[in-house]
């Protein structure tokens, strides 16, 4: 038999020995893709997600979101005035009703700061298996109610064409103004302004021109989806036949409370009849320095 020949080196008093058999990466294989043997038949029982969700979620009605046209090309602001989105920059198509999301977490999110509490009302839930809930859509909860409060001041266009409260309101509670002798007072319904809950309008009358109107009122819970953290949830059944059986799971998506993204301030300044708003309530308490309502960015 023939010797392998190898090569050495020296290394002061050692020998490294050497193959001359070349030597390939693992990473340039070319090895066919072996035969699975898993046999673990293990599976997520889709049924019982169906069960759950029918049992557990509540009814709600699903709203999908396009980015209104009306923007400014300019300075990229939608238009306060719109109709379509009235300043926010989102637009909804007509709500999908009766779909079930099972909330899975439900914190209030509170923050503490120079501006008081600050409530964000942060949600998980699990949509109905079925339908592809998505990012910015609105999540309306029929079924319950919220409190809100609203400021806004009385102009003379807003007396003429009235003021839209961006809220599904159930029922107003209290509104006030300051009067000229510097008290609080509240506003009647009837003698001081009308409310179309058709549309969600107020109207003010001419005698609270100039005035600063607030409202409490309890309005219907409604969320923005902000994220959608479990956008693929799947599983393959029947794995060892030919053609395997795909399975779609539940969406996990955060939601938010709406008010964190309704300006629920919109001030006019008298001098120019610029709306001087916020996209959000979070651009107030981190003293956002910009005038202009850059709903596109909730």
């Amino acid at each position: 038999m023939k010797p392998t020949l190898l090569n050495t080196d020296k290394i002061g008093e050692d020998t490294v020995t050497r193959s001359n058999k070349p030597v390939t990466s693992n990473e340039l294989a070319n090895d066919q893709p072996r035969k699975t043997t898993m046999k673990d038949t293990v599976e997520f029982n889709v049924k019982a997600f169906y069960s759950m969700i029918e049992k557990n979620g509540l009814l709600t009605n699903w709203e999908q979101s396009f980015m209104c046209p009306c923007v400014n090309p300019l300075t990229l602001a939608p238009n306060p005035d719109c109709p379509v989105c009235h300043g926010t920059g989102r637009g909804y198509l007509p709500a999908r009703e009766g779909v079930q999301i099972v909330i899975q977490e439900n914190a209030k999110g509170k923050r503490l700061n120079e501006y008081g509490q600050y409530d964000t009302g942060t949600a998980r839930g699990s949509v109905q298996i079925g339908y592809r809930v998505s990012t910015w859509d609105r999540i309306t909860v029929p079924d319950f109610t919220v409190r809100q409060q609203y400021l806004f001041n009385v102009t003379e266009q807003r007396v003429k064409q009235g003021h839209y409260i961006p809220y599904d309101v159930k029922e107003i509670l209290y509104i006030a103004y300051m009067g000229a002798d510097g008290g609080l007072k509240q506003a009647i319904e009837g003698i001081d302004y009308t409310f179309d809950r058709e549309i969600d309008k107020i109207y003010p009358t001419l005698n609270l021109e100039g005035f600063n109107l607030t409202i409490v009122m309890n309005v219907t819970m409604r969320y923005i989806v902000t994220d959608v953290e479990k956008e693929l949830r799947y599983q393959y059944t029947e794995r060892n036949l030919p053609e395997r059986k795909f399975d779609e799971m539940p969406r996990l998506v955060l939601l938010k409370r709406e008010e964190a993204f309704v300006n629920n301030i919109p001030m006019v300044n008298p001098a120019n009849s610029e709306l001087t708003t916020k996209a959000s309530q979070q651009q107030i308490i981190e003293r956002s320095t910009s005038d202009t309502d850059n709903g596109f960015g909730l």
